[in-house]
């Protein structure tokens, strides 16, 4: 509620797969096809549906707040030159463009044992959390050597400092979100290759879908250099890892930036807090036929009664979980930013990305991922890999408490399609920031015109495009190698318009759930809006 008090129209988006995002034109969450989808998609449909839709309801340009995956799909947009028109600027928690530093036991095994893939190549499309393919693929990684799953949370985003009680309770009853089994193997591809690419859909396919054998990589410094950017990282989150940020902030040395550290952040303690109360629903449709969840708050708790004239701020979840209205207000903005992944340092999400865990879950017919459906089990499988410990999947953030967890289990985890998680895993294994990578060369081919995926220039991110960039030194999943390399994609980012932070205690759930985190990071972004005549 923070931006709502502040005076801002604030909207919050929710991606395909989630609660509030499982309806489709023609096609129904059983289906495998409703799944067939990775981050790519969600750069190019879904965050253009909803920001074209915010702008003509309101007739404003944006600001735009992301989080984890949220930052990607921004991130991977703005490269090519995608919606700068209608943003005035960005603020990015836990940046996640790079990820080959990635610093989970559980999310390198993960991505670097190509799990996504095999989860995929098992047919399960969707990747569920809370399902039994799932659970059986966590029992696998947490098994693994070097991985330690004792706290779930911790395994996965790294030691959130700032997280209280009735965060966790909100964070465990709405979350975790589905996601699609491709979107995880896209995401092991960049942890694996170390760019921010479009999915790699092997050589034979991506001829066909980009015309070349390799998926096109996203150019971050093509990112307008006039554009603001805020970058706010944590220096305990495992995902945003504080070289990945750095590895982006190298891409946007040219670039307006803003830069926060919180040092104590993880990649939660951006995100959690408590919940809202005055929501408007609405509903979109991407061009590819999917219908999503849309939610507004017009009003602050001052209540003025004029909404007409006050400037619109798009939140934007990661994976995994959904737009759900609580202090999460406060939570979205490039947070744990996710574009490169090759560096993730999770045990558990390597295991996944790098067994191929997405593909089999694939391959067995699992369309939608759904943490708290049969995808659970693959967890389990996960889990029970050497060197994996999934007793605390959040890891080491180090600022949630009792109640931030306990909110988080009450909303979370959320369904996506298991094909967006292989689309993670491949970002993960391959390290570049592509489109889906379809696994040979004639699918490839069919769909981009090449065999391998075309990658996504973060550089062609429009350089006057305002961005705020925060992440975590203790990220796993937005590791600090992964976020530097996104920054060096922005190197010539408006220096003006690029704001980064990084935060060295942060790990990537303390973005959203850290009891500090409206001092430390919030309190930033509001400068920046603000810096940008908001």
């Amino acid at each position: 509620m923070i931006l709502a008090d502040k005076g801002f129209d604030v909207w919050i988006a929710n991606t395909r797969g989630t609660r509030f995002s499982r309806q489709h034109t023609s096609l129904q969450p059983s289906q495998s096809e409703f799944w067939n989808w990775s981050w790519d998609e969600l750069a190019a449909y879904d965050l253009s549906a909803v920001i074209d839709y915010v702008h003509e309801q309101t007739g404003q340009k944006l600001r735009y707040v992301g989080h984890s995956l949220g930052t990607l799909i921004a991130l991977a947009s703005f490269s090519e030159g995608l919606l700068v028109d209608k943003v005035q600027s960005a603020a990015l928690f836990s940046p996640i463009a790079y990820l080959s530093n990635l610093k989970t036991a559980l999310g390198n095994f993960v991505a670097r044992s190509f799990v996504a893939e095999d989860i995929a190549f098992f047919g399960i499309a969707e990747f569920n959390l809370l399902g039994e393919p799932a659970k059986r693929f966590l029992e696998t990684a947490c098994a693994a050597p070097g991985v330690d799953c004792f706290d779930l949370l911790t395994a996965i985003t790294g030691k959130n400092c700032c997280l209280n009680a009735s965060a966790v309770d909100f964070f465990l009853e709405n979350e975790p979100q589905s996601t699609s089994t491709k979107n995880f193997v896209h995401l092991a591809q960049t942890v694996r290759d170390g760019v921010v690419a479009k999915y790699n859909y092997g050589n034979s396919t991506n001829m066909i879908r980009y015309g070349t054998s390799k998926p096109p990589t996203y150019n971050l410094s093509n990112i307008p250099q006039n554009l603001p950017l805020f970058l706010s990282y944590g220096g305990q989150d495992d995902l945003s890892d504080t070289q990945d940020v750095q590895h982006l902030l190298d891409n946007l040395q040219s670039h307006d930036v803003t830069v926060q550290f919180v040092e104590d952040f993880a990649h939660a303690d951006f995100v959690f807090g408590v919940n809202a109360s005055d929501i408007v629903y609405s509903q979109v449709t991407t061009q590819d036929g999917y219908i999503l969840g849309l939610q507004r708050i017009p009003e602050g708790r001052s209540a003025s009664g004029d909404s007409a004239n006050k400037p619109p701020v798009l939140l934007q979840h990661g994976v995994l979980v959904k737009g759900l209205l609580v202090n999460q207000v406060k939570s979205a903005a490039l947070l744990s930013p996710i574009a490169y992944l090759s560096h993730m340092k999770t045990a558990f999400d390597n295991a996944a990305a790098k067994a191929f865990a997405a593909e089999a879950t694939a391959f067995f017919g699992m369309a939608e991922i759904n943490p708290l459906g049969e995808a659970g089990q693959d967890f389990k499988i996960v889990c029970a890999k050497p060197g994996v410990n999934c007793f605390n999947l959040l890891r080491k953030n180090c600022c949630l408490n009792a109640s931030a967890m306990d909110f988080f289990l009450k909303n979370e985890l959320q369904s996506t399609a298991t094909k967006n998680m292989v689309h993670l895993a491949q970002t993960v294994r391959d390290g570049a920031v592509a489109k889906y990578n379809y696994g040979n060369c004639s699918s490839n081919l069919i769909h981009y015109g090449a065999i391998k995926p075309p990658i996504y220039n973060l550089s062609n991110i429009p350089q006057n495009l305002p961005l705020f960039i925060s992440y975590g030194g203790q990220d796993a999943l937005s590791d600090t190698e992964d976020v530097a390399q996104l920054l060096d994609d922005l190197k010539f980012h408006d220096v003006l318009k690029l704001t980064v932070q990084f935060v060295k205690d942060y790990a990537h759930a303390d973005f959203v759930s850290g009891v500090n985190a409206t001092d430390i990071v919030y309190s930033q972004v509001y400068k920046f809006f603000m810096n940008h005549h908001f």
